[in-house]
């Protein structure tokens, strides 16, 4: 399968699109794949469980970093 880059703007944000999914997620999102609440996610965050990147007052977290998080190599 090859990988398929594409922009999307919205507003004055630029999100960047893999595959068709967004390369950072915000908390909800994040959240959803974790399966957990957003409250639990922030908590792991700041207790460095969990990587993720601050742009002003919203948390982003990188896709590939979450799938490596659950799917830790053998």
């Amino acid at each position: 399968m090859s990988t398929t880059a594409a922009l999307c703007t919205l507003g004055a944000s630029t999100i960047n699109y893999v595959d068709d999914q967004p390369e950072f997620l915000n908390l909800q999102q994040a959240a959803d794949l974790l399966q957990t609440t957003p409250r639990t996610l922030r908590r792991w965050v700041t207790q460095g469980k969990v990587p993720s990147k601050r742009l002003g007052r919203k948390l982003l977290f990188s896709r590939d970093a979450l799938r490596r998080l659950l799917d830790p190599p053998e």
